[in-house]
């Protein structure tokens, strides 16, 4: 029970890790460009992490059907002031509501709350910007759960000018009567007129709505203009522009709504409604962790640096929109006042989905989305373009220039594969995956930049987190005790791994960039040591990894370590053609002490590939020489790094069949035969009473000291003649009883049977 509670996650379940490790590098590695994604910041991840998340708190503050909320209730009345704080609004006259676990569930408890089943509901159409949530359906089916239990009927767009077409709105809502309207977009790139709404919603006695999840960041910021001043209801989520936890919130208006002809006040009734639809209507226990990181989220909206950001996110989204234009490409409206920009592919001759297929395969990721015009919102023209998370990661309008050339490229390479490959989106996908050039270039721009909430958290914290955490475990057996508990096994197969070759080429680069379940030893003197999991077909393999630090006066270190390796890294620096010249010196002395381990050829540094002295070419040829595998490699980018050690590993494990490792992949030679049978059966002080050299007998005492944690120690074995032994005679005898049933074949071994026979010992 223990091991489930208090293990890590790469021991207790290393095929999940291996998949979020995945996952984590793709998004490094990769340009994000989906508009409604973010990358939020570590506070948050923190608080999402916490014991909140033990806690049931169904109800509202004060209101629980569960004790011990107390700290609960703080945590989100502390959410509540804060979320009106970020929008400058008095908690007089507006309410809010923090449980929604979303934006969809809490655009469904407005719409339950307020509108009521069957009710009329107008929102923008999907395939000209709108939501699924705002009452999506076809001619032949109702999409939506908002169409399903209530009548919607959407407005559009100038098919022209992709604008809302507000003259047409106000018609269709003289019409239809709607009890809601709803000023929304998930996919529209200019800012709403809420004045205009207002009016159409007063002329037709209609609530108003402002779906604001795409732009509650900027709308915080003050970079565009606020629906609060006109609505009477806003939902958003938290986690787009807001760059916060996924969740949801709803504002709602309290007060006095307006003053009949009797002069009587008409009430807002909002609050009851809607807190009542999301619970008990809709949502059971709501997710505390959660909204606490609401609460820091709205904590760091009102932050300069916020503000800072999202006026940044509106000038890339401005540049990539000027550069896509220069090049070409139709963009809806014409342009974009907001954080995204709509590309009509049709322009370009391509699909949406072929569009961001090879976007995809070039590591930028968007989505393919419908445009003003399109039959069906299952085969979309358009794509999607959004910047704030390039701009979380610290994109400026420079950097947006090279996204620019990134997609043209991309989009033309794809325009030459369909006239290959015909109309088919199977045999598209076929042969763009066999033309995706534009990866590594594009990866490695990718993460020249930071990903926030991606740091390891230092030791040191992460100890005083376990010492000084809300939530304390009873003491366990190891702590009442004071001994150490046996350690579970955490990997299937151990090797060791060897990084050779010049100092200063980047090798501590490469293990400071294993973060991952690593672990450093201050105990390995000339060296660096450190160990780390990875998870090849289903198997834990547990590397330990030595740089020897390529000076001269390691040298002895090298050889000895060489000798246990299962596997070596020849690591050079790109932009140091000196540093590959030596290469053939390394490799040399690699053989000379461990024939036929497995070897990877390591070209550090590509990052700096313009000052590349090293060409990709040669190191290629050579490794294939060689017979080694060939990675180039970025600590700084974390490109290629996992995979030259998966590679590595795999090689290993396919040599030695697969086995629990841990034995040397050298041939022997007679005297470390010797010398193992000798320490294995004599004991250090016995090994003083040996007539031997004292030259020998220094050598053996080393070799015991070394092996003496797991070695099991007997007498040695008498002669059956009781005459003292010359060195050579005790070495044969030793061996030959110690190695015989064990290595039957080995060369060393027949040697020794041969030359016991010739000297006439009994064995």
């Amino acid at each position: 029970m223990n091991s489930l509670l208090n293990g890590n996650l790469w021991d207790t379940d290393p095929e999940l890790f291996e998949i979020i490790k995945k996952e984590k590098q793709r998004q490094r590695h990769g340009l994000e460009m989906i508009a409604s994604e973010n990358f939020t910041s570590v506070p948050v991840l923190q608080c999402l992490s916490s014991c909140l998340h033990n806690k049931y708190s169904e109800g509202m503050p004060h209101q629980r059907y569960y004790g011990g909320n107390e700290y609960i209730d703080e945590i989100e009345i502390l959410a509540q002031k804060r979320s009106l704080e970020a929008f400058k609004l008095s908690g007089e006259q507006w309410g809010v509501n923090v449980q929604p676990y979303s934006g969809s569930p809490a655009n469904f408890a407005v719409y339950t709350g307020v509108v009521e089943p069957h009710g009329r509901i107008m929102g923008l159409d999907l395939p000209d910007g709108g939501h699924l949530t705002h009452g999506f359906f076809t001619a032949t089916k109702k999409i939506s759960a908002t169409s399903i239990f209530f009548e919607s009927m959407p407005y559009k767009v100038d098919p022209k000018t992709g604008l809302i077409d507000y003259d047409k709105l106000a018609e269709t809502a003289k019409l239809f009567k709607p009890r809601l309207i709803i000023a929304g977009i998930s996919c529209y790139s200019r800012c709403l007129d809420y004045k205009r709404f207002r009016q159409i919603a007063d002329e037709n006695g209609s609530y108003l709505l402002a779906d604001m999840a795409h732009v509650s960041g900027l709308v915080a910021a003050g970079v565009i203009p606020s629906p609060f001043e006109y609505c009477d209801i806003v939902t958003t989520t938290t986690h787009k522009t807001l760059r916060g936890p996924r969740a949801g919130v709803i504002f709602f208006r309290k007060g006095v709504r307006s003053v009949n002809a009797n002069g009587t006040k008409v009430m807002y009734d909002f609050e009851n409604k809607i807190n009542q639809a999301v619970f008990p209507g809709l949502q059971g226990g709501p997710h505390n962790h959660a909204i606490a990181a609401i609460a820091t989220t709205m904590k760091q909206s009102i932050s300069p640096e916020f503000i800072e950001y999202q006026k940044q996110v509106i000038k890339n989204a401005k540049r990539l929109c000027e550069g896509l234009m220069s090049r070409g490409y139709d963009i809806a409206t014409g342009g974009t006042d907001v954080h995204l920009v709509l590309v009509d592919m049709r322009s370009a001759g391509l699909s949406g989905a072929r569009a961001e297929r090879i976007l995809e395969l070039c590591s930028i990721a968007c989505n393919k989305n419908t445009v003003p015009g399109d039959k069906s919102a299952l085969n979309p023209s358009g794509i999607r373009l959004g910047t704030p998370a390039l701009t979380t990661r610290g994109l400026k309008e420079t950097d947006i220039d090279r996204v620019v050339d990134f997609i043209d490229k991309a989009l033309k390479l794809g325009q030459e594969i369909t006239k290959i490959s015909g109309p088919k989106i199977v045999d598209f996908n076929k042969a763009i995956e066999e033309n995706a050039e534009l990866n590594k270039k594009e990866r490695l721009f990718g993460t020249m930049f930071t990903t926030t909430g991606m740091v390891a958290a230092p030791q040191q914290a992460t100890n005083q987190v376990a010492q000084n955490g809300s939530t304390t475990l009873p003491r366990s057996h190891h702590q009442r005790t004071g001994r150490p508990p046996a350690a579970p096994k955490s990997y299937d197969y151990l090797l060791k791994v060897l990084l050779v070759g010049d100092s200063d080429v980047g090798k501590q680069e490469i293990l400071q960039d294993l973060e991952d379940g690593s672990a450093d030893s201050p105990f390995c003197s000339g060296s660096a040591y450190k160990t780390t999991t990875i998870l090849l077909d289903g198997k834990r393999v547990k590397l330990q990894l030595w740089d020897t630090s390529g000076q001269g006066r390691f040298c002895t270190i090298i050889r000895s370590y060489s000798r246990g390796a299962q596997g070596i890294l020849l690591v050079y620096d790109i932009t140091n053609k000196w540093s590959f010249d030596s290469i053939d010196r390394w490799l040399e002395e690699v053989e000379k002490h461990a024939p036929g381990v497995p070897k990877v050829l390591v070209g550090n540094r590509l990052h700096l590939a313009f000052k590349r002295q090293v060409q990709e070419r040669d190191a290629e040829l050579y490794a294939a020489k060689n017979h080694m595998a060939f990675f180039e490699v970025s600590p700084l980018c974390d490109f290629n790094i996992r995979e030259s050690f998966c590679e590595l590993s795999r090689m290993a494990l396919h040599r030695n069949g697969m086995e629990r490792l841990w034995r040397s992949n050298k041939v022997l030679s007679l005297q470390e035969l010797c010398c193992r049978a000798i320490v294995a059966r004599t004991s250090v002080y016995g090994l003083e009473r040996l007539p031997l050299p004292t030259t020998l007998k220094s050598h053996l005492k080393s070799y015991a000291i070394s092996a003496a944690p797991s070695r099991h120690r007997a007498r040695p074995p008498k002669h059956p003649h009781n005459t003292r032994l010359n060195c050579t005679e005790y070495y044969v005898l030793c061996v030959a009883n110690n190695m015989r049933r064990k290595h039957p074949t080995h060369p060393c071994v027949l040697n020794i049977l041969s030359t016991s026979s010739d000297s006439g010992l009994m064995l």
